[in-house]
C-alpha cells in the first residue's frame, strides 16, 4: 500500500487531492493497526511526556508516540500542536517549520533542523492528519514522512 510520490500537479487538482487524501488515511490507519497491543517499548520520560516506540505491521517501520496530560480544551491544544510554526518556540533544534500545502484535513509540512555536531542539518517533508475519536471527544494526530517535489530543496549545512 504505497503512497504515490506527491507532486504539485496532484495537489492542484481537487479530484486527485481527494484520492491522495483517501490513500493517506488508509495508509495511516494501516500503520496504526494493532499498535495499542503491539508491545510498546519505553524510551524516555521528560518534562511530563512519556515517549514509547514499537514496530508497526510493516515490521521495519517504527511507530513512536508521546503521551502527556495537558490542561485546556482539547481543540485549543490540538490547534497548538498542529501549527508547526510554533514548534520553533519549544524545540531549539528547529531552524524552519512551515505548512507547504493543505488539502482537506491533511497538511504537507516541512521541517528543517539546525546542524548538530558532527552531522549536517536535516530536513523532512511529512503529512499530518487528525483523527477525531467520537467515543471520548479525543484526537489522534498522525505524522508520516513523505518524498515530495512540493517541499523545498535545501543545501545541508555543517
Amino acid at each position: 500500500m504505497d503512497l504515490p510520490r506527491l507532486k504539485k500537479e496532484n495537489l492542484e487538482n481537487q479530484a486527485e487531492r481527494e484520492v491522495i487524501k483517501g490513500l493517506i488515511h488508509k495508509k495511516l490507519l494501516y500503520l496504526a493497526e494493532g499498535m495499542e497491543d503491539s508491545g510498546w517499548e519505553f524510551v524516555i520520560e521528560e518534562k511530563g511526556i512519556t515517549v514509547s516506540r514499537t514496530l508497526t505491521v510493516l515490521e521495519n517501520v517504527r511507530g513512536t508516540k508521546g503521551v502527556a496530560l495537558l490542561s485546556g480544551p482539547p481543540e485549543q491544544i490540538l490547534e497548538l500542536i498542529l501549527d508547526i510554526t510554533n514548534w520553533k518556540k519549544w524545540d531549539a533544534h528547529v531552524a524552519e517549520a512551515k505548512v507547504i500545502e493543505e488539502f482537506g484535513d491533511v497538511k504537507v509540512n516541512y521541517l528543517q533542523y539546525h546542524p548538530m555536531f558532527p552531522v549536517s542539518s536535516r530536513d523532512v517533508c511529512f503529512l499530518s492528519s487528525v483523527i477525531k475519536h467520537t467515543e471520548d471527544n479525543g484526537y489522534s494526530v498522525v505524522w508520516l514522512s513523505v518524498s515530495s517535489n512540493v517541499c523545498p530543496k535545501k543545501i545541508r549545512n555543517r
